[in-house]
């Protein structure tokens, strides 16, 4: 008797959820009556809801509905009514139909766009491709705002601050959208979205504004290289120190102009002791290299000087395999003197000096704004940053930067993972190449976390680069 009762309880309780959902979609039919164009559709039976209830006693068993067939005639109704939109997953407590119904609805199978999915409805998962304007809106904000702020990003943060145009809930399903596609991700599960590297890199190739800098700002940079113009040595720290400046939380970067074959524009000899000197050789490019030469006999400055006079006049604008030829037509021996013995000395030191410096794959990197990078929150290890640097000493990865860049011709970004040093996964390089191709090239840039203004640092990049460009080109005119 007492599981009868039982049954007949729950039998009481099914018939109820029955009654009360299909009146709902009656009602919630009549309550969205708007006209609308006219669609052939099959006759609908009446409401079950028009017929009176027979006693429980008397339904046959067959004719019970089970519980998932509840559970999927709500979902139903309530997609039918407009209360729940395929990929809206609504809180328990804002369900019109209660807490249990709203459980019922998360735990049915529906069909989405195709796709079966258990425990929620979503929408169908889409291509990178395919995003509308809605998702390049809702990703912009996302990034902008924690370029900004180096906070991860809510749904109600970016209705407030941005003109998305659409409510909160229309915003977390963009943000659920993008985040299957891979573009954000979260900290943990109650925390806002941040970008991912894939976001970063679709927002540089797709959504970036252009962005150029303030006239102002270009005309002093502007004035700045103008007074380095014949002193080329200065021109690297300059490139860098203002790139540090034009763009917050990060370094700037620049490398020498590596020529194919480097040529000299000036020797000097320094006398250092009795027997010892240094050789100082500033070439075309503006590299400067320094090496001790070891010397014969006792060699006071003024006779340095009379040497540095001929050897200039041997090798200036000269390769090392020209000066090497040329020291070969200089006499020797007995017919040689003590000062074209010295000059042979350090003509063949000079040519050493220069092959060491044409085999090299990449010469100095100057950098400037550390401290920028280590104020990111990011960075707030300094052993970080000081592995990342030690990652760009690293000749043969800076010289492969250096000529993927130059191959390119243009400015290249690498974001976060695309950087192959493990060291480097955390961070974004923006680079641009100067110079002249099969002559000298090298490359200007910015170094910051991955979190960083992208456009701006384009722009600054792409600025510098070209006063790089046009010095280069008057030093070879």
């Amino acid at each position: 008797m007492l599981a009868f009762r039982n049954f007949r309880a729950v039998a009481v309780a099914v018939a109820v959820a029955v009654a009360v959902a299909t009146a709902g979609a009656g009602a919630g039919a009549a309550r969205h009556s708007t006209p609308r164009a006219a669609t052939p559709r099959a006759a609908t039976p009446p409401p079950h809801s028009a017929q009176p209830a027979p006693p429980v006693d008397t339904l046959p068993a067959g004719l019970l509905p089970s519980a998932g067939a509840v559970s999927t005639h709500i979902v139903r109704v309530l997609t039918t009514t407009g209360q729940v939109r395929k990929g809206d997953r609504q809180p328990a407590a804002e369900s019109p139909i209660g807490a249990d119904a709203a459980q019922a609805a998360a735990q049915a199978t529906v069909t989405v766009g195709g796709e079966v999915e258990s425990g929620m409805a979503r929408r169908p998962r889409r291509t990178i491709g395919s995003l509308d304007a809605r998702s390049d809106a809702v990703l912009r904000a996302v990034i902008d705002e924690y370029v900004s702020s180096a906070m991860p990003v809510s749904s109600g943060s970016l209705v407030t601050n941005y003109p998305l145009g659409v409510s909160s809930a229309t915003v977390r399903n963009i943000l659920s959208d993008l985040e299957a596609l891979g573009l954000l991700t979260h900290p943990h599960t109650s925390a806002g979205r941040v970008p991912t590297d894939a976001g970063y890199r679709y927002y540089v190739q797709v959504l970036a504004d252009d962005w150029s800098m303030p006239p102002v700002e270009q005309r002093m940079i502007r004035h700045q290289f103008g007074q380095v113009e014949f002193a080329s040595e200065h021109w690297f720290r300059l490139a860098a120190s203002t790139l540090a400046t034009a763009n917050m939380s990060t370094a700037g970067l620049a490398t020498t102009a590596k020529p194919v074959a480097a040529r000299v524009r000036r020797v000097d000899l320094v006398a250092v002791q009795d027997r010892l000197a240094l050789l100082v050789v500033l070439f075309r490019e503006g590299t400067m290299k320094q090496t001790l030469q070891n010397l014969p006999v006792t060699t006071g400055q003024e006779q340095l000087d009379r040497v540095a006079s001929l050897l200039n006049v041997l090798a200036v604008d000269r390769s090392a395999d020209e000066i090497a030829a040329a020291l070969t037509d200089l006499p020797r021996g007995e017919e040689s003197t003590d000062e074209l013995d010295l000059l042979h000395r350090i003509g063949e030191g000079l040519v050493r000096t220069m092959r060491e410096f044409d085999a090299a794959s990449i010469d100095d990197l100057f950098s400037d704004g550390l401290l920028n990078v280590m104020a990111a929150p990011e960075f707030d290890r300094s052993e970080k940053v000081r592995s990342v640097f030690a990652a760009l000493e690293n000749r043969a990865y800076l010289g492969s930067l250096v000529e993927a860049v130059a191959r390119a011709g243009t400015i290249q970004i690498y974001i976060g993972h695309e950087n192959s040093p493990l060291e480097m996964q955390e961070v974004s390089l923006v680079l641009a190449p100067y110079g002249r191709i099969g002559r000298a090239i090298g490359v200007v840039g910015v170094l910051g976390p991955t979190r960083m203004p992208y456009a701006q640092a384009i722009a600054s990049v792409e600025f510098v680069s070209g006063l790089m460009n046009e010095l280069v080109e008057h030093l070879y005119a």
